[in-house]
């Protein structure tokens, strides 16, 4: 594995710069395709978006990437599944994952409630999160003063930055 990107690196802190390395001298001639489902669609997307910057020496091996799955604009999802039955808690702990990715603190913004299920759901795991906030809204977990998730200075940045397209 590489090193990780800089900070002032567009798109989620943290991701691998591997290239080639590792490939058997079987494989290392070979055109590569990247592929990705749901998380590993986010890596795919990223690295499909930065390769001609970042990795520019493998442009010419990759021949393509496919995603599925792809959350493209987190806003879209962010602002009708935080209140669905379902994703309400995996919303949450998107933005709780982001939050940390980012050094955010979150509780200055969050309810008692909120921040009783960030509490509790900051080291569950996704299946843990599924329907664990339904028949919540966004005003049970953030305060009064935030009423859309753009309210909140930290997420809108956030969001700016992971945003895809």
């Amino acid at each position: 594995m590489g090193a990780p990107l800089p900070a002032d690196t567009p798109g989620p802190p943290g991701p691998q710069r591997p290239g080639k390395n590792g490939l058997s001298k079987t494989w290392e001639d070979s055109p590569v395709a990247m592929i990705g489902y749901s998380g590993g669609a986010i890596a795919t997307n990223w690295a499909s978006i930065l390769m001609n910057t970042y990795a520019p020496e493998l442009r010419p091996d990759i021949v393509g990437a496919a995603q599925g799955g792809l959350l493209v604009n987190p806003l879209n999802n962010l602002t009708y599944a935080i209140e669905g039955p379902l994703w309400s808690g995996v919303v949450m702990m998107a933005i709780l994952g982001l939050a940390r990715a980012y050094e955010v603190d979150v509780d200055p913004y969050l309810t008692d409630t909120g921040k009783y299920f960030a509490d509790e759901m900051e080291k569950a795991s996704i299946t843990d999160g599924f329907g664990r906030l339904a028949g919540m809204s966004w005003e049970d977990i953030v305060k009064p003063e935030y009423p859309a998730p753009l309210d909140v200075p930290p997420i809108k940045e956030i969001v700016e930055k992971v945003n895809m397209g």
